[in-house]
């Protein structure tokens, strides 16, 4: 294929356009909670993406703790008893599940688009933080959790603001964030 004299210019217009619409977990720091927070729905929206689960997980600080929602805990998903708490290598890998082995997901958090104010100290903690999460797993079957959640942010060693510890409280007749998470988690 030859490129002709006027198409090298708009290519390498594209590819600086397509760069610049990348996440920044994907190569420049998050700076703020809200960067991080909107990488996160990032990858949630881009689930089949390539880079999908190395973005959400780069959203994770190293010592992340996910709470499940009180009325979740206990509760059995086909042999598996919902823990109150996961560890990041837990909920990565259930979550790498779910992007796995859907049709589609639907992540929306509008604080991403009205900002989650100035951090100040290494921690930051965002309460009543609304979700609505909807996932199609298959024309037949599919999952909503909406409601609040509280989330720490705390700085890594590089200054990054990532989340630090994500508190459920979703609800959508009892379908939760982590219900889905340990749905998925159970089922492959």
């Amino acid at each position: 294929m030859t490129v002709h004299r006027m198409q090298k210019p708009l290519l390498t217009i594209a590819l600086l356009l397509f760069l610049l619409a990348l996440p920044r977990c994907s190569g420049i720091s998050p700076l703020s909670p809200t960067d991080t927070l909107s990488d996160l729905v990032y990858a949630y929206n881009h689930h089949n993406f390539a880079n999908a689960k190395s973005i959400y997980k780069s959203c994770l600080h190293p010592s992340y703790t996910f709470h499940f929602r009180d009325e979740d805990v206990g509760t059995t998903v086909g042999d598996y008893d919902i823990p109150e708490t996961w560890t990041r290598s837990k909920d990565t890998v259930a979550t790498g599940l779910l992007f796995d082995n859907v049709q589609s997901i639907t992540l929306s958090i509008p604080m991403v688009d009205t900002g989650l104010g100035s951090p100040s100290g290494e921690s930051y903690l965002v309460e009543d933080v609304d979700v609505d999460l909807k996932v199609q797993a298959n024309p037949s079957s599919s999952y909503h959790a909406a409601g609040r959640v509280d989330i720490e942010f705390r700085q890594d060693e590089d200054g990054n603001w990532l989340i630090y510890q994500l508190w459920d409280d979703t609800d959508d007749g009892g379908q939760s964030w982590g219900w889905i998470k340990v749905k998925f988690y159970t089922s492959f």
